[in-house]
């Protein structure tokens, strides 16, 4: 429940942005990306995609993570895509505000 005038956040992995996203997609059999943002747009959430970068200092600690992330087929394809040791990685942040006064907009 929300009080009037608060609102609800989501951090949610954006499964649309390579290429973590991809990597997420194969690994979630049947996970929409599209669908998901239709499923939060219903809702009334707004939405800001956010872009950020997972570095690592060594190489087999950003192995490590992708091993943890991901089951074995898709850590190894992860690792083997990946030069250096940096993953762009996406997320969406899907807020939802309930709004004050006695009138609910339509």
């Amino acid at each position: 429940m929300l009080r009037p005038g608060g609102a609800v956040a989501v951090v949610d992995l954006d499964g649309a942005a390579p290429p973590y996203g991809s990597w997420l997609c194969e690994d979630v059999r049947g996970y929409d990306p599209v669908a998901v943002q239709r499923f939060f747009d219903e809702q009334g959430f707004s939405t800001r995609r956010i872009e950020t970068v997972w570095r690592f200092e060594r190489r087999a600690d950003l192995e490590a993570v992708l091993r943890i992330e991901f089951s074995a087929a898709v850590a190894a394809r992860a690792i083997a895509e990946t030069t250096g040791t940096e993953i762009p990685v996406g997320y969406r942040l899907h807020v939802r505000r309930k709004p004050t006064g006695l009138i609910l907009p339509s």
